[in-house]
C-alpha cells in the first residue's frame, strides 16, 4: 500500500473550536511565513477558513457539529498547510516511501531526499530547525483527525502498538550508504536535519553575500535566497543569480517539472534545469501529464494557450 507523507510542526492552538484562538493562530503563522521571505505575499496562497461563525461570512460555512477547518498553501514547495489542534499536518504531495528513497548526494557527500529537503524548508519557514513526519495512518487519516482532546503530545504517543507509537529518530546512517533504499522503515520520525544545516552552512560560505532560504526548491540545483532586502534564485553549481534583478516570489508546484519567476504580476516559466521557456508575462501556468510521453510533464501557459514540454517543444492541447 502507497501511503501519503505529512509533516507535523507543533502550534499553540489548543482548542480548535474556538474559532477566535484558531484565526489567531493561522494569521500569526501566515505572518511569520511571509516574513521569511522578506514581507512579501506571494509565497502563501488558498488561505481558506471553514468554520461556524467566521467574522467574514464570505470565508465561512455552516459545518455544524464537523471541526472547523484552516489552511493555506505554500507553492515554493508545493505543500498544503492544514491547521489542527496542537499541530500542522502539511501535506507535500509525496509518497511516505519518498523519504526513504535516495535520489544523489550534495556536495558534502551526504544523501539526498527531495521530501526530506521540502520537510527542511516548511520547518525553517515556520520558524523551526527541527521537524516530524509520519505516514496518513499517523495524521489525516488516523482517529486523531477527530480526536476533540488532540495535541502535539497525543499525536507522539498515538499508535495502534507499541512499535507505531514511537516517534523514531531519523538517521541517514540507515542507508548504510547505499543508494537503493531498499530498507525497514517505521511510521513516524523525529528528524534535526543535521546533514540540511550543514548543506546550507556550506553553500554560505560558498556565497557569503546571500543567505539560503530554501534547499532542492525550487529546482535540485536551484536555491531561493536574500540578499538584503532582495530576494534571488540562485545557481548553486555557479554562484550566479538566475535573473539579472530581484525577484518579487517563486512558484515551485508544477510536479517537479520547472518553476515560475515572478517579477512585479509578470511571470516567466523556467524549467528544472534553469532554462527559460517564456517571457515574462501576466498570468498563471499549469501543467498535465503528456499523452504519448510516459513520465513527461506538459507546461500549459494559461494567458497564450500554449502547450509545452520541458525541453521547450510546443505540444498540441488535450480535447
Amino acid at each position: 500500500m502507497s501511503l501519503s507523507l505529512s509533516f507535523i510542526l507543533p502550534n499553540d492552538c489548543q482548542d480548535l473550536c474556538d474559532h477566535a484562538q484558531a484565526l489567531d493562530t493561522l494569521h500569526r503563522t501566515i505572518s511569520r511565513i511571509k516574513e521569511y521571505f522578506g514581507g512579501r505575499d506571494g509565497f502563501v496562497e488558498e488561505i481558506e477558513i471553514f468554520n461556524s461563525n467566521s467574522p467574514n461570512g464570505s470565508e465561512s460555512r455552516d459545518l455544524g457539529e464537523d471541526p472547523a477547518e484552516y489552511s493555506f498553501t505554500l507553492p515554493i514547495i508545493n505543500a498544503t498547510c492544514c491547521l489542527k489542534q496542537g499541530y500542522w499536518d502539511i501535506w507535500p504531495l509525496a509518497r511516505y516511501s519518498r523519504y526513504f528513497m535516495p535520489y544523489s548526494k550534495d556536495i558534502n557527500g551526504n544523501i539526498r531526499l527531495w521530501p526530506r529537503e521540502d520537510a527542511f524548508n516548511v520547518s525553517r519557514i515556520f520558524g523551526f530547525s527541527e521537524g516530524w513526519f509520519c505516514d496518513e495512518f499517523h495524521s489525516w487519516n488516523s482517529p486523531l483527525d477527530e480526536d476533540r482532546a488532540a495535541s502535539f503530545s497525543r499525536w507522539c504517543a498515538y499508535g495502534e502498538n507499541e512499535e507505531e507509537a514511537k516517534v523514531y529518530e531519523f538517521d541517514l546512517d540507515m542507508f548504510g550508504g547505499r543508494m537503493d533504499g531498499d530498507i525497514y522503515y517505521y511510521s513516524k520520525y523525529h528528524d534535526s536535519f543535521k546533514e540540511c544545516h550543514a548543506l546550507v552552512e556550506t553553500y554560505e560560505r560558498m556565497y557569503p553575500e546571500y543567505r539560503i532560504l530554501t534547499i532542492g526548491r525550487p529546482a535540485s540545483d536551484f536555491a531561493l535566497v536574500c540578499k538584503g532586502e532582495e530576494l534571488y534564485v540562485l545557481n548553486l553549481k555557479t554562484g550566479e543569480s538566475l535573473t539579472p534583478f530581484p525577484i518579487d516570489c517563486c512558484h515551485a508546484n508544477f510536479n517537479g517539472a520547472g518553476f515560475t519567476v515572478s517579477k512585479g504580476a509578470e511571470r516567466a516559466f523556467f524549467n528544472s534545469e534553469g532554462k527559460q521557456l517564456t517571457d515574462f508575462r501576466e498570468g498563471n501556468f499549469g501543467w498535465r501529464w503528456a499523452s504519448g510521453y510516459p513520465f513527461e510533464q506538459v507546461i500549459i501557459d494559461h494567458v497564450s494557450g500554449r502547450h509545452f514540454l520541458t525541453d521547450g517543444t510546443d505540444v498540441a492541447p488535450e480535447h
